[in-house]
């Protein structure tokens, strides 16, 4: 399956102080002062993903290539608030829509043939809505130790009945999604260039439309854990970030069960000082899952010449996915910056072709933001749930 994906991002907000949760320790404010700000955020994303999947021909059962592609335009509106209640806790508040719609190159065709608002491809009904809060509270125990727990909402709708009044099914307002997580962690400053983080993450993905696609990451006796580890070479204009982690996923449909073990690499590198730096991302993990799937003929074999006659097997999965990616980020001024990112990653399965499958992702986003606002908060926001997105899981 060859999947190709271009998503324009445009993002309005307003924030105060924000500091990212997982992807830098300790967390990044997102100013350096808790006066409100705004910020507008927008981009391009496309992804192309090429995997094999079964097709029944007339000579039996053979795996075959198939493409799919889709193309989307997003606006993002938030608003982030910081809180100290009393000395040594902080409390950060952020509410935030995200809007998704399909501007593929047939959807602009159709809206050509067929001008209408109700065919307009960025038109409120032919979009997906998702409502979004977070709050991330940590208490100072210790100048060097600090206890956190965040926590996240999501809600998705597909449709929206603005500026509308009919019921087409296809265009009316369906609540398709919703997840939500919650993760207690510590942090700790080993020496001034070395800090860590230990965490363990309640993670919950309910799926309106098929309950069987629904998971979550806990279960008793089954934690999802995770440590990260930042090293700053001040001197050098480096920060190196490691991961690792071992996540246990649990559908409804139990034939889906499976552990999540890989680690992470991220090097950021800022060599002059006109806000000009670079990146480099590497991870690898496994997906070892519960139940062996079930298969025609030999596990391995990717043609069946008569598969009336094949015997059905029992095959072990265990899917092993490498990414690797670069990144820019070019501060162009106090208020604007410019970020260019790509990832290239690969899913592949020893024993089931058919579980296959190669995916690029390229990301050019722009930044407008206040005085003083921090741009790079924005960007961590795709790695924080690093390993939990299961978009491609099965």
């Amino acid at each position: 399956m060859r999947t190709s994906r271009i998503t324009l991002l445009i993002g309005l907000g307003l924030s105060s102080s924000y500091r990212v949760a997982l992807a830098q320790m300790p967390l990044e404010k997102a100013s350096e002062s808790p006066s409100t700000q705004w910020y507008i955020h927008s981009g391009l994303m496309s992804d192309a993903k090429t995997s094999s999947a079964p097709d029944d021909t007339a000579n039996g059962l053979q795996l075959t290539t198939q493409k799919f592609e889709e193309t989307m335009a997003r606006l993002q509106l938030g608003l982030l608030h910081e809180l100290k209640p009393w000395k040594g806790l902080d409390v950060q508040g952020r509410l935030e829509y995200v809007g998704n719609a399909n501007i593929q190159r047939n959807a602009w065709e159709t809206f050509s043939r067929e001008t209408s608002y109700d065919n307009f491809p960025l038109a409120p009904h032919r979009a997906w809505h998702t409502f979004r809060g977070r709050v991330l509270t940590q208490y100072h125990l210790t100048e060097a130790v600090r206890l956190g727990v965040d926590t996240s909402y999501d809600q998705t709708i597909r449709g929206s009945s603005l500026f509308r009044e009919d019921s087409d099914l296809e265009t009316s307002p369906l609540k398709t999604g919703l997840s939500y997580y919650m993760m207690p962690y510590t942090d700790a400053v080993i020496t001034q260039a070395d800090r860590i983080r230990v965490y363990s993450i309640f993670y919950k993905n309910i799926d309106s439309i098929s309950d069987l696609n629904s998971y979550k990451s806990y279960a008793p006796g089954k934690p999802s854990l995770g440590v990260k580890y930042l090293r700053t070479f001040t001197e050098q204009g480096f920060e190196l970030a490691a991961h690792a982690f071992r996540y246990e996923i649990l559908f409804n449909d139990e034939s889906s069960d499976f552990v999540r073990t890989g680690s992470s690499l991220k090097l950021d590198w800022q060599p002059f000082s006109n806000g000009l730096s670079f990146g480099l991302y590497g991870a690898f993990w496994s997906d070892d899952f519960v139940l062996p799937s079930a298969k025609i003929g030999d596990c391995r074999a990717g043609v069946i010449e008569d598969s009336s006659d094949a015997d059905v097997k029992l095959c072990s999965r265990l899917d092993n996915r490498y990414s690797f990616g670069a990144s820019t980020h070019y501060k162009w001024s106090e208020r604007s910056s410019f970020s260019f990112r790509f990832v290239t990653a690969r899913n592949r399965n020893n024993d089931i072709q058919g579980f296959d499958f190669d995916q690029n992702t390229y990301t050019l986003m722009y930044t407008f933001a206040a005085k003083g606002f921090n741009h790079r908060i924005l960007e961590e926001r795709a790695v924080e749930l690093e390993g939990m997105l299961l978009r491609d899981a099965r």
